[in-house]
């Protein structure tokens, strides 16, 4: 019979106490964790004589050798499922992209800063001002961004065995939680001008600043989606997309400054309000969306649909039980749980396991850790 941790009634005079790993011992059997030849990481769950999966967890003990080695393993599976993602990448220069993202929206908005708080004082536009607030607070959350992403790249150790991927979440709950008082700080603003009719009518250099921010927003959001897209990135993607809700704030700025030349002239302080609504509006989604991955919500349901269509693909499985999977920043991770015949050995349990394991890293694309545990049916 093959078993993960198989516990049988004791024959008299058997001595009772833990067994070493993987030698029997009054009965008793543990095999915890395998490495096999092909690198990957094999982490079983056990079952009883009953044959239902026990969701315990071998984390190693405080004597040093087996931990020791499991954390190795963990760090080569790392290894080996990032290098795996970095091939998957659509074209070899995407890597030095990803890698770039950071310095590109820092030194765009820093361009952005100067030239629309200039152009905004000078041509008369509260909008052109807001906007340029607006890329200050940009340019924290790229900072903000980068130390998130280098964070989340972390090796996991012993006090975080899981990584540091929930990191980027976190992040990006900074990110939008700074900005949604920019958000809030530029309605009220742009509110008041409308109340008190604090109109200015701008000028053509105020237009030319709309149409720089909307370049400059509109080539950081194409790069910053594509990069973040590639290295399943949060934190990039919600920058990517935070760049975009700048392209539809300039453009609303843009209108504002026509509408203002063409005199209406509460359409510049209107644009303004515009661009705090905007950014509130983005700002909420995402903080909701941010805290549901903290809270380890399951992956999409088509992302488990073809994890069950990989698995029907493999011989020897008779049913496969619960899949359950969450987001850790970049990283996919899934429990697989498989029904196998109860009299299957270990040899062929082990290979159920890694054919299993490789069927569902075929679907992916991402880097993906992957647990799978058997249980007699």
């Amino acid at each position: 019979m093959f078993f993960d941790h198989f516990t049988a009634t004791s024959s008299p005079g058997a001595m009772p106490g833990p067994a070493p790993h993987g030698v029997a011992t009054g009965g008793t059997f543990s095999i915890l964790r395998l490495h096999l030849k092909s690198g990957w990481m094999i982490q079983h769950d056990a079952f009883h004589a009953h044959h239902r999966p026990d969701p315990g967890r071998f984390h190693g003990d405080s004597r040093g050798g087996p931990a020791a080695r499991v954390h190795a393993a963990d760090e080569d599976d790392r290894r080996r499922t990032t290098g795996r993602v970095e091939r998957a990448m659509k074209y070899k220069a995407c890597t030095d992209c990803v890698k770039s993202v950071g310095l590109v929206n820092v030194a765009g908005n820093i361009m952005m800063i100067v030239i629309k708080a200039y152009l905004g004082v000078v041509g008369g536009s509260k909008g052109l001002i807001a906007d340029a607030v607006h890329s200050v607070a940009d340019l924290l959350a790229t900072f903000v961004m980068i130390m998130g992403m280098k964070l989340s790249a972390k090796t996991p150790n012993e006090r975080y065995p899981d990584g540091y991927g929930k990191s980027e979440y976190m992040v990006a709950i900074v990110i939008y939680l700074f900005l949604l008082v920019i958000g809030v700080y530029i309605m009220l603003d742009g509110y008041q001008a409308i109340v008190e009719r604090h109109f200015i009518r701008p000028c053509w250099f105020a237009l030319w600043g709309a149409f720089f921010a909307i370049a400059i927003n509109e080539l950081m959001f194409r790069q910053s989606v594509c990069a973040g897209k590639q290295s399943n990135s949060p934190s990039m993607v919600a920058k990517a997309w935070e760049s975009r809700s700048d392209v539809y704030a300039s453009f609303a700025v843009l209108i504002g400054i026509l509408g203002a030349m063409m005199g209406f002239s509460f359409m510049d302080p209107l644009a303004a309000f515009i661009v705090g609504v905007i950014i509130l509006r983005l700002c909420v989604h995402s903080i909701y969306e941010s805290v549901l991955k903290l809270m380890d919500q399951a992956p999409e349901k088509e992302t488990l649909e073809e994890i069950h269509i990989a698995l029907a693909t493999v011989p020897g499985i008779r049913e496969v039980g619960r899949v359950v999977g969450r987001e850790l920043g970049p990283t996919l991770e899934v429990t697989i749980n498989l029904g196998v015949p109860a009299a299957l050995s270990v040899l062929e349990g082990e290979r159920i396991k890694e054919a299993a394991r490789a069927a569902v890293m075929k679907t992916f694309s991402r880097q993906t850790k992957i647990s799978v545990h058997l249980y007699a049916v």
